[in-house]
């Protein structure tokens, strides 16, 4: 379309106005410049002809007086009446024919020579009569004159006047022939004019019918095409481009049609998928699914784009990525070890912007320079930051794009606080306050875990029973408050022995659970010395007397094969290392299966000595 000439609709009604005006012109030029040659045709007729005819009729007249009047002198006996006829010819006839004579040879002066030369035969004959008059015969008929000389007078005039009189008969016919001829010039003339004008018309308005026809077959069809589609649109019925052809003001209400449809159904589309991730987000069971979905949601929106969310640690005073971050990302580098105020978006609670090549006053430290363009939404819940949406893209967003990004943090940010929320209950619910450890129900869930993950692996696991010795006498000697101290000393130190992959608990009162996975037996008893040792070096300011713990092995699948005998064998091991004197670790042995006391089928993770073990090592039940 951008190929051919540009003719806007208004230029082609003009073309079309232009057309009608120019064969309108042409008509009235055609009508005009006939009825101009008509007009010169009759001047000519009148003013050469008519005029001269006149002129030549008026000199007829007058010469054929002259003639009477001459003879009649040549007649006359009485000298009275000679005086009065020579009067009458030299007074007015004369004069009169001279005059008629000079007024054709004006009227005549621009003719041909041979229209001048009758003129001039006409004025010769009568120069030969004015001769006869004043110096020939006539001035001598008053004196003596005998009839035989007035006869030969006569015969002279009569020969002077009959050629002159045939002249003017001649050029009175030359001049009624072409006056004649010039009237039927004029009406052919006319007759001409007539056909050209009607010619012209019908040409002209051929002519129109023809733009007129072209230009309802460019415009109506498109009108009536772009206007089906409109209501289609304006139905919500169009789901496709409307056809566009032309290139002026309707191709472009076409083109302007089909965005207006690319624009709804992108923005349907964007509605649908906002809508999808609302319904889906409200299904989520955990942060770090909400912060996955999030992330999968703003990339889908923004093509091309890599998106990070992170997470306000207020605690820790820190600014933590809860998705995954390239290794070659200029971010990674970034989120080392933020602080929340590093990130504007966070600091100032609204969206922020950078660009690479932008001039900005303040810059922020975490996405500054990551990326050509970032946008930066935060997490805002009741007014408060709980952290901040990162998009790195390489071109600048649209506005449409931005508030989508805007639109899915909104969504998501209440339903993260939630989460967040939920997750702390659930946390608190499943740890022990006074040592920061899992408690007795979270140790419950994580030893099922744990031992079927160990399972499917067919890796080893280790299961360490803690129990602190005399615990009760601690409790009764120094108070429960220094009792407290040593639960959390404890609790810190079994934290700080073991790896990141192995678990610790508080089982209840002063026994504790430590899972190894991926460890086997000697390995465990290392660890279990380690353990011992530096709970007996522990050194509690309230408690004057050393702090010891018994430990208890057993280890899968060495010992047991499940989740309950592989407790219950840790437990007997525990109550063994009680039995040979405390402070001391027992790794589990059939041997021990032997020996009288019952072995109690666990209510909880960690299966409680029974009455009878506790008699048979003379050590009450909740003195440790």
């Amino acid at each position: 379309m951008g190929a051919h000439m540009r003719l806007p609709i208004a230029a082609k009604f003009a073309g079309m106005l232009v057309v009608l005006v120019v064969a309108l012109f042409a008509v009235g030029f055609a009508g005009l410049r006939g009825l101009a040659t008509l007009n010169s045709h009759a001047n000519r007729l009148y003013g050469d002809h008519i005029v001269t005819l006149q002129k030549t009729t008026a000199l007829a007249a007058d010469t054929a007086r002259a003639r009477n009047v001459a003879l009649e002198v040549i007649a006359s006996g009485s000298p009275s009446d000679v005086d009065q006829l020579e009067q009458e010819l030299g007074v007015k006839v004369v004069p009169q024919v001279t005059a008629d004579i000079d007024a054709l040879r004006l009227a005549h002066a621009g003719d041909p020579s041979t229209e001048r030369a009758k003129i001039e035969q006409i004025a010769g004959l009568w120069d030969r009569f004015l001769s006869l008059r004043t110096r020939g015969p006539l001035d001598q008929l008053f004196g003596g004159r005998s009839a035989a000389h007035n006869g030969a007078v006569a015969d002279r005039v009569r020969a002077i006047f009959d050629p002159l009189e045939a002249q003017t008969v001649k050029q009175t016919t030359a001049e009624t022939t072409q006056a004649g001829s010039l009237a039927q010039q004029a009406t052919m003339s006319y007759r001409h004019s007539r056909e050209l004008v009607i010619l012209i018309g019908a040409l002209a308005t051929l002519l129109g019918a023809i733009v007129l026809s072209l230009l309802i077959r460019a415009v109506v069809p498109r009108v009536r095409r772009y206007s089906n589609f409109a209501s289609s649109v304006a139905a919500g019925k169009a789901d496709s481009a409307v056809r566009v052809s032309g290139n002026d003001e309707l191709s472009d209400l076409g083109v302007a049609l089909n965005e207006m449809v690319k624009r709804r159904i992108t923005e349907q589309s964007r509605e649908d998928a906002q809508s999808e991730f609302a319904e889906v987000m409200q299904l989520t069971e955990s942060e770090d699914e909400a912060h996955d979905l999030l992330k999968r949601q703003i990339e889908r929106l923004i093509p091309s784009s890599s998106v990070v969310v992170l997470n306000r640690n207020n605690s820790a005073d820190r600014l933590q990525a809860t998705t995954s971050v390239p290794e070659d990302s200029l971010l990674s580098g970034a989120l080392e070890n933020p602080k929340p105020r590093s990130c504007l978006a966070v600091r100032f609670a609204r969206t922020h912007v950078e660009r690479r090549d932008g001039d900005l006053l303040v810059t922020c430290e975490v996405c500054g320079g990551t990326a050509d363009y970032s946008t930066c939404e935060p997490l805002l819940v009741g007014g408060e930051v709980i952290g901040s949406v990162l998009a790195n893209h390489s071109r600048p967003m649209s506005d449409d794009e931005a508030q989508s990004i805007k639109q899915a943090v909104t969504q998501a940010a209440p339903v993260l606080a939630n989460l967040r929320n939920l997750a702390i209950a659930e946390r608190r619910a499943e740890t022990d306050s006074l040592t920061g450890l899992p408690n007795n129900r979270n140790v419950a869930d994580t030893v099922k875990r744990m031992v079927a993950q160990a399972s499917r692996n067919l890796s080893p696991m280790a299961a360490l029973a803690l129990d602190l010795d005399h615990f009760k006498q601690i409790n009764d000697t120094y108070g429960h408050a220094s009792g407290d101290e040593v639960l959390a000393a404890v609790g810190s130190t079994l934290t700080m022995s073991v790896r990141e992959s192995d678990f610790v608990g508080r089982a209840g009162g002063e026994e504790f659970l430590m899972l190894l996975p991926d460890t086997g037996l000697e390995a465990a008893r290392l660890v279990a010395e380690k353990v011992r040792l530096a709970i007996a070096e522990l050194s509690i300011p309230s408690v004057q007397r050393a702090i010891t713990t018994s430990i208890g092995i057993a280890v899968m699948p060495d010992h047991a094969g499940d989740a309950t005998t592989l407790l219950r064998y840790a437990d007997r091991a525990l109550y063994t290392a009680k039995k040979n004197g405390r402070n001391r670790t027992e790794e589990f042995s059939r041997d021990m299966l032997s020996d009288g006391a019952a072995i109690a089928q666990p209510s909880s993770p960690l299966a409680e000595p029974s009455p009878q073990r506790h008699r048979d090592l003379d050590v009450p039940t909740a003195s440790g």
